[in-house]
This record gives structure tokens, C-alpha cells and sequence, in this order.
């Protein structure tokens, strides 16, 4: 019964169904990825410190949906106010960073994050490890691990 309703479907009806059966099957992959190699790899915890600067939203869109949906990971439910320090839980593994002026980027797999500071970005040191202005770069979080990052804003 099925199949022949679908063949007395147009092309035009057929075309944003199948769209939404791939995206919905892909984003599920993703997450099951995801949480897969959060069991697997572990996960390092990232203590952020707010040194001056505007409050610290917590990430949107699919990282917020991604850490919803996976066990151990995990990002702060609130903005991290100057003086403040938050706390995230993140999978292991390989990270791309790009820190400047006001700028953040940040890459994990599939997952990028990008955003901009309400003030100028002077300092961040993860570990005391600056990584404003340094171009890309490249960090590896440990299973198990804390690390402390430390971001410093000025006028």
C-alpha cells in the first residue's frame, strides 16, 4: 500500500521528503559519532576563566543540541560572567583553535564554533600556553585531564 503511494507521489513531492529522511539520518549519525567516541575516547574537562570580559554565552545551535544529547559532555547552562569560571566537558581528542582581537574559532571533527567577544581579547592561555595571535593552533586534550582556560579581555 505504501509503495504505491509513493509512486503516485509527483517528483516534486518526493524530492523535500527524501531531503529530510538524508538530513535527519546524517545528523543522527553525527551524533551518534559523537557519543560514541565520548564513550569510547573519553571525555577531558576545560575550566574557563572570565578575566574581564562580557559575559560568556554558552554555545548554540548543534554543540548545545550535540551536548544535550550525549552523556558525559557537557557545556555551562548559563553565561560565564567576568570573574566567573565555567565549566566544560568535552570528547578527547585533536582541536584547531584560532584566537584574535575579539575573534574565536574552534574545531573539533565536524563541529565548529565561532564567535566574537564583546571585548578585546588580550590574553588566552590555555595552561598558560597563549594562544592569542599564534595562527592556528593545534591542541590535544587528554582523556581524563582538566585543563584551565584562562581568556583576558581589555578595552
Amino acid at each position: 500500500m505504501l509503495a504505491g503511494f509513493w509512486r503516485s507521489l509527483p517528483l516534486a513531492a518526493k524530492v523535500p521528503i527524501v531531503t529530510s529522511v538524508v538530513v535527519l539520518a546524517l545528523l543522527g549519525s553525527g551524533w551518534a559519532a559523537v557519543a560514541a567516541w565520548a564513550g569510547v575516547q573519553g571525555v577531558a574537562t576545560v575550566q574557563l576563566d572570565n578575566v574581564n570580559c562580557g559575559p560568556l554565552e554558552p554555545p548554540p545551535g548543534i554543540v548545545r543540541t550535540v551536548t544535550a544529547l550525549v552523556p558525559r559532555v557537557s557545556v555551562p547552562g548559563a553565561p560565564i560572567d567576568s570573574g566567573q569560571r565555567g565549566e566544560y566537558r568535552v570528547p578527547s581528542g585533536t582541536y584547531q583553535v584560532k584566537l584574535t582581537g575579539n575573534r574565536v574559532e574552534g574545531r573539533w571533527r565536524f563541529i565548529t564554533v565561532e564567535g566574537e567577544l564583546t571585548g578585546k581579547l588580550l590574553s588566552a592561555q590555555l595552561d598558560g600556553r597563549e594562544l592569542v595571535d599564534q595562527g592556528e593552533v593545534t591542541l590535544e586534550l587528554e582523556k581524563g585531564r582538566t585543563y584551565v582556560l584562562t581568556l583576558r579581555c581589555g578595552a
